[in-house]
């Protein structure tokens, strides 16, 4: 199966693949990432983030609270997304929660594909100082169910830094 997203014509400008049992981002180059996919019609479940920088066309990926790293992407016009199957073996594709999101310079939901196994673990692409874990925390909403949760001791510290571009103007 492939996650893509396509030009105008369905021509893929970078996509997310499975090759040799594991994940890979392929854009203008490749990364072949360390998170494996099982062979043979076993139901898996991943938490995958994608955060696209469509003025510097490149686009990182965070796969189950794991950095995968970053590709240059075609400086194109991204019109589609294409969920897709090659041309050989079965595969299925089913999503849980979508959401797509512009200009922010930090929005993470800290999605996670088997809470069983990543919580507990600080979040990916943060610097973490403390304790931070990852938690599961209830709500109403089911896309607002993962959060990162401090139990900070009295008298200690602790801190969560994401750094960004500067942004200038009336901000939230």
């Amino acid at each position: 199966v492939y996650i893509a997203m396509c030009d105008g014509e369905d021509n893929k400008l970078f996509y997310l693949t499975v090759k040799g049992g594991k994940w890979a981002f392929v854009g203008s180059d490749e990364i072949a990432t360390q998170i494996p996919v099982a062979n043979g019609g076993q139901t898996e479940r991943f938490g995958i983030e994608m955060n696209i920088d469509l003025n510097e066309n490149t686009a990182c990926v965070t796969i189950n609270n794991v950095y995968c790293g970053e590709i240059n992407i075609p400086d194109k016009a991204i019109s589609r997304l294409i969920l897709g199957t090659n041309k050989k073996g079965t595969g299925a594709i089913g999503f849980e929660y979508v959401r797509l999101m512009k200009n922010y310079p930090v929005v993470d939901r800290f999605i996670l594909g088997d809470v069983d196994k990543y919580e507990g673990q600080a979040p990916a692409n943060w610097d973490i100082s403390g304790d931070f874990k990852l938690d599961r925390i209830s709500s109403m909403r089911l896309y607002d169910m993962y959060s990162v949760k401090a139990e900070s001791k009295a008298g200690t510290s602790s801190s969560a830094t994401k750094k960004f571009d500067p942004v200038s103007g009336k901000l939230a």
